[in-house]
C-alpha cells in the first residue's frame, strides 16, 4: 500500500491546481486524493510511537474537540500541501536569516 500511496500522492499533486480549482473533470485527482486519505486514516487511526509531536497533539486536540476520525484524517491530508509547498522557500529564507544575523552566526 505505501508505494501506491506515494504514486498516489504524485498523481494528486501533479493534477492538483485542476483538482482545487475544480477542473478535475476526469476525478483523476480526486481518486488519488481518495486512496491518500484512506491511507492517512489508516495511520492516524493506530498512531505509531514514533511519530512527531505535532501529528499526535494535532490529532490529539481534533479528536477532544470532537472532529471525528475521517475528518482528522483529511485535514493531516491536507495539511501536506502546504507543507510540501513551502519547504524550500522556509527553508530558504530561514537560512537566509541565519546567514544574514552576524551575533547568531558569532555564537
Amino acid at each position: 500500500m505505501a508505494a501506491l500511496t506515494a504514486c498516489d500522492y504524485r498523481k494528486w499533486q501533479k493534477h492538483l491546481p485542476n483538482h482545487l480549482t475544480g477542473l478535475d473533470f476526469f476525478g483523476k485527482a480526486q481518486k488519488a486524493r481518495e486512496v491518500v486519505q484512506d491511507s492517512m486514516l489508516q495511520y492516524c487511526s493506530a498512531l505509531p510511537p514514533d511519530v512527531s509531536k505535532i501529528v499526535s497533539e494535532r490529532q490529539r486536540i481534533l479528536r477532544e474537540g470532537g472532529m471525528n476520525p475521517e475528518d482528522a484524517a483529511r485535514q493531516e491530508t491536507m495539511f501536506t500541501v502546504g507543507v510540501f509547498g513551502n519547504i524550500a522557500p522556509t527553508l530558504f529564507w530561514s537560512i537566509y536569516e541565519l546567514f544574514s544575523d552576524l551575533v547568531c552566526l558569532r555564537s
